[in-house]
């Protein structure tokens, strides 16, 4: 596994300053964090850019989750692995 992990690092390196997090990816950074000072050291270190989401997208993805909800879907945790840094997008 260590092969990936590096790959990972090497792609992650190579888009440094043009990743970028939105306020649900840096709340899920927060979780295992001591304070928002660590949070943000992560963020630059990885070379993340952090962006607010506009409230038309919050509005419509609250939208897509209420229709979700009321075709059935249920509510759950997506569990991740320790180690997981969640989503990301290229600017």
């Amino acid at each position: 596994m260590g092969g990936m992990v590096e790959s990972s690092d090497a792609q992650m390196a190579q888009y440094a300053g043009d990743l970028l997090i939105n306020p649900l990816i840096y709340s899920e950074l927060c979780y295992g964090a001591a304070s928002a000072g660590e949070v943000d050291q992560l963020v630059a270190k990885l070379g993340f850019q952090y962006e607010e989401l506009p409230k038309q997208a919050l509005y419509r993805a609250a939208q897509a989750y209420r229709a979700y909800r009321k075709l059935g879907g249920t509510k759950g945790l997506l569990h991740l692995q320790e180690g997981d840094k969640g989503t990301t997008g290229r600017r």
